[in-house]
């Protein structure tokens, strides 16, 4: 396990490499309009993603030499699951962060949104939900019921509804405002919040559309960020991860991204991870319906 994701880090990292002080040649079959993978940033995000990896296997490298792991609150460096989850996690991010620095046309946004339809959504979330039982080691060493547990999926009642509800609009509310906010900073952003929009609507832009999207979107991260990944890195990180995992889309929301990331912490920690389901679900659900509302008054 150690192996391969050194490989992979180090395959980033040159990669990165290549793209920042490279020919920009050899990257000339990639690119397509709207996209520049020659751009300074694009390569930059590589190496340090490759880079922070490298740091990583280096110190599971170390406490595996030493036979001594510190534990850094429920985080163990010797650990192959919790030492996977840091790398993917960071490079994929590093992943993301790069495409976002690379695309130079918003109008790429609504290509790259309009190309998900709903069967390939549900088989993108019904990887990460697969990764999460397997990562918190279903079969392996916890059965069943002892994965549920783990991942906090359980059964809700009226109490933890009405909270979920009430939680949704709220942060639809929270969303909008702050929304609002970073595109009056950044009146370029509102571009971008356009061509994506525009993308989701083609094959989201209807009501049975917009459940299906928050539905799928809700259960595939929340049984992921919330579910497996926060008992380990705590709200603060796992929402951080949350952010910078849609950064393709647009980069000053990111803020935006980072605070829902929170309060969907919260309803984890406080009402489990089925809970957060329904919030992040009904959350998006709702605000895919204002857009697809406000597109048929323009």
């Amino acid at each position: 396990t150690f192996a391969s994701l050194t490989i992979a880090a180090i395959a980033v990292l040159a990669a990165g490499l290549l793209s920042y002080f490279g020919n920009p040649d050899l990257f000339a079959e990639f690119v397509q309009p709207g996209i520049d993978l020659t751009s300074p940033g694009f390569g930059l995000w590589l190496v340090i993603s490759g880079c922070l990896s490298l740091l990583v296997m280096m110190a599971a490298a170390i406490v595996s030499w030493r036979h001594k792991d510190p534990a850094l609150g429920q985080l163990f460096w010797s650990r192959p699951d919790q030492v996977t989850a840091i790398v993917l996690t960071v490079l994929y991010a590093g992943l993301n962060l790069a495409i976002s620095t690379a695309i130079t046309d918003p109008v790429i946004l609504t290509e790259m949104a309009g190309e998900v339809d709903i069967p390939e959504l549900a088989g993108q979330y019904a990887i990460l939900v697969t990764l999460s039982f397997l990562g918190v080691g279903l079969g392996i060493r916890r059965n069943w019921p002892e994965t549920l547990k783990r991942l906090g999926l359980r059964r809700i009642g009226l109490i933890e509804i009405i909270v979920g509800g009430a939680a949704a609009f709220g942060m639809v509310i929270v969303s909008i405002i702050m929304g609002g906010v970073v595109m009056l900073l950044f009146p370029d952003s509102l571009a971008e919040v356009e061509s994506f929009n525009q993308g989701m609507l083609l094959n989201f832009g209807s009501p049975l559309g917009a459940i299906a999207l928050g539905l799928f979107s809700g259960i595939g991260e929340e049984v992921l960020y919330r579910g497996a990944l926060q008992p380990v890195f705590g709200i603060f990180i796992t929402s951080l991860v949350f952010a910078l995992h849609h950064s393709q889309y647009v980069n000053p929301g990111l803020l935006v991204i980072f605070v829902i990331g929170l309060l969907l912490g919260l309803m984890r920690k406080y009402f489990g991870t089925t809970a957060a389901i329904l919030v992040h679900a009904l959350y998006n659900t709702v605000l895919l319906l204002l857009s697809l509302a406000a597109a048929q008054f323009v």
